[in-house]
């Protein structure tokens, strides 16, 4: 197996998983050899782009710099011009960040990092994040530590490409609590009602995300099952600061919108090169929609932002996926006949799962979902525990 950097068959140096992520990747990028390629894996909402920034951010702070530092996201369309524009290449560290929001990657994975060793090769270091269960299983090694193959190559290449992994972990009980103390220094009413939240929904010590709308799960101060139910009420609570701030916008209406929009860039993507959309287009969206975005409030706590370039987009991408899935639910068409993301299967399967625990028909025809990994789930239960419409969904 080979280094895509050609570098010399690594030592297996190993790191401990309570350890420091800006430590570890500080020696990872100034190791002599072993690290060349690095891969951060992590879930939807773990902070892969967040801890980016702020590496980023702190090497800009440093007065003595060994090496130069750049940061593209693999997400825009110009993402391997911005590449080729940096200048000495030798001396730079390159992090490239969400490959799996990559169209071409999301097409296939092997020819588009293939497509990017070739554009990175004089780089010093390489770091590139990604979403856990964007590869396929059986590129994994569990055999060696710190090591995910990526391969073949081309045809008649038997050659795989090798990244040394790091696993971004979700927070521990002690982070969770250090984060509550500092998000509610004096409010004691409200840090233990958080606590309590905390408590009922493990989801939120994993996803930071989540954890960041705290207020918004607080307020809402209801039982919480699944992981949709926690966007449903992050949704509904941006929702309700818009309408107070626009005035004149019904929020029933940036509702609709907000997932018309979210299917409108996930059937586009290809198109558009990413799941953002230029102001001008989307402006022309509001308008044949009725939405008033001349006006439009997009504040720091919105789930809509703008790029640097004044592209629109959902502040997470799984925000966009929860929209996706709920737009399909009340009959989309266009949902159907499309890949979902992993993200987009959960939010379904546990809606599905919502109905049936609560004895009610699923009003929606789940068939023509992109559903296929709920299907083989399905068929590994006992008969005798199958209800009559996971049945029939079996069938179908």
């Amino acid at each position: 197996m080979l280094d895509p950097a050609g570098a010399e068959e690594p030592r297996n140096l190993a790191f401990n998983p309570k350890d420091n992520l800006f430590k570890v990747v500080n020696v990872a990028l100034h190791h002599p050899t072993e690290y060349r390629y690095l891969i951060l894996l992590a879930d939807s909402g773990m902070g892969k782009t967040s801890f980016l920034l702020n590496y980023y951010a702190r090497h800009l702070r440093q007065r003595r710099k060994k090496f130069d530092l750049a940061l593209v996201p693999l997400g825009i369309p110009d993402a391997d011009a911005r590449i080729k524009e940096i200048a000495n290449k030798n001396n730079t560290v390159l992090f490239l960040d969400a490959l799996d929001e990559d169209t071409l990657a999301i097409v296939d994975h092997v020819a588009r990092l293939r497509d990017i060793l070739a554009l990175t090769r004089d780089f010093s270091r390489v770091l590139i994040t990604c979403r856990t269960q964007f590869f396929p299983k059986e590129e994994e090694i569990p055999s060696e530590t710190g090591i995910v193959k990526i391969g073949p190559k081309a045809a008649g290449e038997k050659a795989q490409y090798v990244f040394h992994k790091l696993y971004l972990s979700p927070f521990t009980d002690e982070q969770v609590q250090a984060y509550l103390k500092r998000r509610y220094p004096f409010a004691q009413r409200r840090r233990r009602l958080a606590q309590d939240m905390v408590q009922k929904i493990p989801n939120l010590s994993v996803r930071p995300m989540l954890l960041s709308h705290i207020d918004d799960l607080v307020r809402a101060n209801r039982e919480i099952k699944y992981s949709f139910e926690l966007y449903e009420d992050m949704v509904e609570a941006w929702l309700v600061r818009e309408e107070g701030i626009v005035p004149g916008l019904k929020k029933e209406l940036l509702h609709q919108f907000s997932e018309r929009l979210a299917v409108d860039l996930y059937v586009n993507r290809k198109r558009r090169g990413a799941e953002r959309i230029p102001h001008a287009e989307l402006a022309g969206l509001a308008k044949l929609w009725n939405i008033p975005l001349a006006d439009w409030h997009v504040s720091g706590r919105s789930l809509l932002n703008r790029d640097a370039v004044g592209n629109f987009k959902f502040a997470h991408r799984s925000i966009m996926g929860y929209l996706f899935v709920k737009r399909f639910t009340a009959g989309e068409k266009d949902c159907c006949g499309l890949e979902w993301t992993d993200q987009m299967k959960k939010f379904l399967l546990e809606m599905i799962q919502d109905h049936l625990a609560s004895n009610k028909p699923v009003p929606f025809d789940a068939s023509v979902a992109d559903l296929s990994g709920f299907v083989r789930s399905l068929r590994s239960k006992a008969l005798a525990k199958l209800s009559g419409d996971e049945v029939n969904l079996m069938l179908k």
